[in-house]
């Protein structure tokens, strides 16, 4: 038979509770810190280096379990809409763990949870039989057993490996996991999509740009392309969320550029897309960002990546030259 591996990842460390903030929920809906995302992908590295890929991922649904398994999922090639969310894992006893796990299907050999204390470190004890530490948030508890899921004995199931993100490197081999190069981020941040929003407005094409989240200097949608998803659904996804728009792509790139971040370079795949509805700031999530329509010329001097200008300025002359017959005549 099959040995069985059992994964128990207690979620990356997680901003404090604001109940003044997030109101009567607010322990379900804290968010990730910048280090416990980073945590959580330096642990996806560590799952491939030591091919343990998990067959299946199950998440408490609260914000940070879910955030963490994600984070892991993106790196090791699993879609994020595989992790099943299980709301029994939530702030889940002991016991309630244990069951789960005597319940897991008999045809899975590896797989991941990913909970909270006290729960995993009383679990992973229980099951090992052995004294662990305290663990911190982000930390990994990798058992092994020779029974099934459901004939599984305390005390019997070997520690294969406890792994605390402090013990990993904080640099992501690329553009493997067995690569000598070394950047800031894993490999499929440097593959990223953009939009470039625009309108026909009183027979002028008019360009959206919005503030970037840092700096605050005019940018258009961009980010990492989601694993989960292609480009032009990654960019989409990127263009509600900054900018609050919706609208029609067209399926053929505008064309690619890149720029130096994190110790590499950016490849960005542009698109263009006509904007059919605009979400009032009410209902934008990111408002604090601001937006602005602006003509054509106005916009490929406002956008702050050189490498970007030459793609806007050819895709605005290439639509004035086929401006709409309806706008020609106002």
């Amino acid at each position: 038979m099959q040995k069985r591996e059992l994964l128990l990842l207690r979620h990356g460390k997680a901003v404090d509770a604001q109940p003044l903030i997030l109101g009567h929920d607010h322990d379900f809906h804290r968010p990730l810190e910048t280090v416990g995302k980073r945590g959580a992908e330096r642990l996806g590295v560590w799952l491939q280096q030591h091919h343990a890929l998990p067959q299946r991922v199950y998440a408490s649904p609260a914000l940070r379990t879910k955030n963490t398994a994600e984070r892991l999922c993106k790196v090791i090639g699993t879609p994020i809409t595989a992790i099943e969310l299980r709301q029994e894992l939530y702030n889940a006893s002991t016991s309630t763990l244990w069951n789960f796990v005597q319940a897991l299907p008999p045809s899975l050999y590896r797989i991941l949870i990913v909970g909270h204390n006290p729960a995993i470190e009383a679990l992973g004890k229980r099951l090992s039989g052995y004294p662990l530490p305290h663990i911190s948030p982000g930390t990994l508890i990798h058992l092994t057993s020779d029974t099934t899921w459901s004939d599984i004995t305390p005390g019997r199931c070997p520690l294969h490996a406890y792994v605390t993100v402090d013990d990993l490197p904080k640099a992501f081999p690329y553009p493997d996991p067995d690569s000598s190069e070394l950047r800031q981020r894993p490999p499929y941040f440097y593959c990223q999509s953009s939009l470039l929003p625009y309108r026909w407005q009183n027979g002028k094409l008019q360009i959206l740009i919005c503030r970037s989240s840092r700096d605050h200097h005019w940018v258009i949608p961009k980010g990492v392309k989601e694993p989960h998803l292609n480009a032009i659904s990654s960019a989409e996804k990127e263009a509600f969320e900054e900018a609050g728009i919706h609208g029609r792509v067209d399926p053929k790139p505008i064309g690619i550029y890149q720029y130096q971040k994190w110790d590499g370079c950016c490849s960005v795949e542009l698109f263009a897309m006509e904007v059919t509805e605009e979400l009032p700031d009410e209902l934008w999530q990111e408002s604090h960002r601001g937006r602005r329509w602006v003509a054509a010329k106005e916009a490929i001097e406002l956008l702050g990546k050189p490498a970007l200008r030459p793609l806007v300025e050819a895709f605005c002359q290439r639509m004035l030259s086929k401006q709409p017959l309806t706008d020609q005549k106002q």
